[in-house]
Parts: structure tokens; sequence; C-alpha cells
């Protein structure tokens, strides 16, 4: 069975830039969990796909 790809970018080495404003109480822990959700998502889909 053909391994389908998922990746929009190819394979190709990604950075992602989080970014938040300074005065906002909760924007470092925001930033936190949408890093922390994109690791895992990317574990998960690794291991399914």
């Amino acid at each position: 069975m053909k391994r389908i790809s998922l990746s929009g970018i190819y394979g190709a080495p990604t950075v992602v830039t989080i970014f938040g404003p300074k005065n906002c109480l909760y924007s470092v822990p925001d930033a936190f969990c949408a890093e922390i959700h994109s690791v895992l998502s990317k574990k998960f889909f690794k291991k399914k796909y």
C-alpha cells in the first residue's frame, strides 16, 4: 500500500513562530499551549499515518 503524505510542505524543514501581545496577561501561557498542541499533533499523525 502506498503511503500518503499529509505534509503541505513536502517534508521540508519548517520554522513556526508564535506571536502574542506584550501587555496581555495570558500571552505566554497561550503561546505555550499552542506550541505543545502542535508538537503533540505531529507525534500523533506520525504514528497513525
